[in-house]
């Protein structure tokens, strides 16, 4: 919902019935093609990450109420 709020050094957090995930936000691209699917790579060059890991994407169109772009935001697993 606010995904736009969301900063490097943010957490972002998903919990199942047994476990909570917890992710550090380090990296954000406010606006991309909504055609670049490469940011959903396992390691999209984007994110700036070199390695595989345990990373999570997410993304949104951008600006609100419209699909011209995407907004992506990216995360590394910090504790489970």
């Amino acid at each position: 919902h606010n995904i736009d709020r969301i900063e490097k050094g943010d957490p972002i957090v998903f919990e199942t019935k047994d476990t909570w995930y917890v992710y550090k936000t380090y990296a954000v691209l406010p606006e991309t093609s909504k055609y670049n699917v490469d940011v959903l790579d396992a390691v999209p060059e984007e994110s700036g990450k070199k390695k595989a890991g345990h990373y999570i994407t997410l993304t949104t169109c951008t600006p609100v109420y419209t699909s011209r772009y995407r907004y992506v935001v990216w995360g590394e697993l910090v504790r489970t």
